[in-house]
């Protein structure tokens, strides 16, 4: 489906989400606690076209970047990015975040932007995430959620869907896509449920900052 939806799916996150992915991006860099060192590495999963690493590096551009997905087609466009920015400090890689073939320790701070819902397990996925982290290494986690107040949380809905896969159907061609974004909100766990996910499989910490009324949730966590 991502490889699908690709060569939009740029566009469509800045139009879709008025702007707000970019706001919603740099309040999680500003979370980052403590400072990646030069010979550090940041682990970014479910990356995308790279719109998360490539803000790593503003905030931190001395640090190694390495950022992994499902989707080649994603992936490519991402290297496409990088490549024309010139830089050099990240590695993007197809991967599956709930088999990482990192070794034990190897990351000091792992991000994930609106991608966690769509692991086929989160558990197993934060576990892996767990194990390929340094001791004291700092979990960013960015994700849509429902807001939990009226009339917010009804105009938010309708929004989600009936207008986004009409909008985003129309503009990328693959109306499933942007159904399959509103169902797979609605369906995954969202503040002290996902808390308590990141908490069961070892993490320490785990907290929960809402965004913008609660349309996005930043979940922060240490290991």
């Amino acid at each position: 489906m991502f490889d699908r939806i690709s060569t939009r799916y740029d566009l469509l996150n800045h139009l879709l989400s008025m702007g707000m992915h970019k706001i919603w991006r740099n309040t999680l860099l500003r979370n980052v606690f403590p400072k990646p060192s030069e010979k550090d590495q940041v682990l970014d999963i479910a990356t995308g076209t790279a719109d998360l690493p490539i803000a790593w590096t503003k905030y931190f551009p001395n640090t190694q970047i390495v950022g992994i997905d499902l989707s080649e087609n994603m992936i490519l466009r991402g290297q496409q990015k990088i490549k024309k920015r010139g830089l050099k400090r990240i590695q993007l890689s197809v991967c599956d975040a709930e088999k990482l073939p990192f070794k034990d320790h190897t990351f000091s701070h792992a991000s994930i932007g609106f991608g966690i819902r769509n692991f086929e397990n989160p558990e197993i996925g934060l576990k892996n995430i767990y194990r390929v982290l340094k001791k004291n290494g700092q979990l960013l986690i960015l994700e849509l959620s429902i807001p939990n107040f009226l009339p917010f949380s009804s105009l938010f809905s309708l929004y989600f869907s009936k207008a986004l896969p009409v909008i985003g159907g129309w503009l990328s061609g693959d109306r499933e896509a942007y159904t399959y974004l509103w169902n797979s909100v609605r369906a995954f766990p969202q503040g002290k449920d996902m808390a308590n996910m990141i908490e069961g499989v070892g993490f320490k910490d785990s907290r929960w900052k809402n965004l913008m009324g609660g349309i996005c949730t930043l979940y922060l966590a240490r290991k």
